[in-house]
């Protein structure tokens, strides 16, 4: 039968009512025998699905929960903190870059630095005093919340990165090295690194000024993790419990290490050793010195064909462990640091030293020796975690003399580095022979983007004096904190 139609397009449906007639092909087989069943068609009411969204909550928000807001990205901004139902900031007095290194930590990020030029919301904190061991803001010592004398443009922001950073050249895998800053104390304080190595470490630190008294940095449990670290100071200097220094640490893990395309070459090494050497006045009858103990630096530091010679390496030093100590954190028993002499680029000779204390505690144990040699050079493009940074790495002429020497030089870098600060550190390259040794460790007196004054520190145990004759010093300075 035929159908005939007023006009295209005439009709009184909308979409969803249209209905669909599919031609099946005709079945001339017998209907009896056919057990195919024949598909329903689906109905309006088969297409329409009713979806109810789930229930959501959000999580409260934790008492000392920290964020950064109204930065240039997710990494940085203005520092806030919650306390009793709301976000308020921190004020910039006394804050520095071992807090903000925490609150980074907490947010799970690298780095800790500083920015200015913030304001907003009620400040909740002031004179934030972290050691670098909290893994949450909240847990540093402050006056308490609310308490402070400070303007809302006092509000301090906070710098962090990711833990990888590429650049062309440079890819950055953390877990080799971190440089950074810790305030040590007259007492025993454990120190984390922002995220743990590869391989346990060798931590070196350079002792800085703090007063006038004869001081160094002893550390001990070395881990893959962190260190422990404390002011120590020699019989005949006075013990002051509430002292703190804020000191410049480096840990790396041995071997020796070429960084990309920088030419800067290291080795981390640790040596066990019960060498012995001691200044000639005040020492008992019968006690004797023995023999230098050698370490052996890898070929990095030696001449290659067709290249200018290479030099002798900066060779920092630290001792890793106290077996033989008796006295910390009141008087150190037996005092002890590291004696240098003979840098080469194969080798350089190394001894414990008890300066002028021999009277003071025995050295029956072994201790472990912690260095790393670096080789001489300005390298301005060093890939940190954090970004680029100038490292220099020198050996100075014989040229640095006693604390009370006057007119200590500033040995110049040769560049201005880049990164904004300068993390030194310093060892002692030689050692007076003959009635003059006295012992002696170098101290950093000031470090500046140009050049590191340091002095050569004694103990006051037999004399009183301090006057040192001229000493050659191993030099390394980050431009930077961070970690690669």
């Amino acid at each position: 039968m035929a159908v005939l139609r007023d006009d295209w397009s005439t009709h009184l449906c909308t979409v969803s009512l249209l209905t669909v007639i599919r031609l099946l092909p005709v079945n001339t087989s017998n209907p009896l025998r056919s057990r195919t069943p024949i598909p329903r068609r689906s109905t309006l009411a088969d297409r329409i699905v009713t979806t109810v969204p789930p229930a959501t909550t959000v999580p409260p928000v934790e008492e000392g929960s920290v964020r950064l807001e109204d930065g240039a990205g997710p990494l940085q901004g203005r520092l806030e903190i919650f306390h009793n139902g709301q976000w308020g900031t921190v004020c910039k007095d006394g804050f520095g870059q071992v807090d903000a290194a925490v609150v980074c930590r907490q947010l799970g990020w690298y780095g800790g630095w500083v920015s200015l030029g913030f304001e907003g919301g009620p400040i909740w904190m002031s004179q934030v005093d972290c050691s670098g061991v909290e893994t949450a803001l909240i847990q540093c010592p402050f006056p308490g919340w609310g308490i402070h004398s400070c303007q809302q443009s006092d509000s301090v922001g906070v710098i962090c990165v990711q833990a990888t950073t590429t650049t062309t050249t440079t890819v950055i895998q953390p877990g080799n090295m971190e440089i950074g800053q810790v305030v040590v104390r007259a007492r025993w304080r454990r120190f984390t690194f922002t995220r743990p190595l590869k391989r346990v470490p060798v931590v070196v630190v350079a002792p800085r000024t703090s007063g006038r008294e004869a001081v160094t940095i002893r550390v001990k449990d070395v881990r893959t993790t962190g260190f422990s670290a404390i002011i120590a100071k020699p019989t005949g200097s006075k013990v002051r419990s509430g002292q703190r220094m804020s000191v410049t640490f480096w840990a790396v893990t041995t071997g020796i290490k070429e960084f990309g395309n920088d030419g800067l070459v290291l080795q981390a090494e640790r040596t066990n050793m019960r060498n012995l050497k001691f200044g000639k006045k005040c020492k008992p009858d019968g006690l004797k010195p023995s023999d230098w103990g050698r370490i052996e630096f890898g070929q990095a530091f030696q001449n290659q064909l067709n290249e200018p010679p290479a030099g002798p390496p900066a060779l920092l030093t630290t001792i890793q462990t106290i077996r033989n100590e008796k006295g910390l954190p009141s008087n150190s028993k037996p005092w002890l640091t590291v004696a240098v002499k003979e840098v080469r680029t194969d080798h350089a000779k190394v001894a414990l030293h008890m300066s002028e204390t021999s009277r003071y505690g025995k050295v029956t144990k072994r201790e472990q020796v912690g260095w790393i040699a670096v080789k001489q050079g300005i390298y301005p493009d060093f890939f940190l975690s954090t970004g680029p940074t100038t490292v220099v790495a020198l050996k100075s002429a014989r040229v640095v003399s006693g604390m009370d020497n006057p007119g200590n030089p500033e040995l110049p870098l040769g560049t201005t580095l880049q990164g904004g600060i300068a993390l030194a550190l310093v060892s002692q390259s030689t050692r007076r022979g003959g009635k003059g040794d006295d012992g002696g460790w170098a101290r950093v007196l000031e470090a500046t983007r140009q050049y590191v004054s340091v002095a050569i520190d004694e103990d006051q145990t037999c004399d009183k004096e301090r006057n040192h004759g001229s000493e050659e010093v191993s030099l390394v300075v980050f431009g930077r904190a961070g970690r690669n």
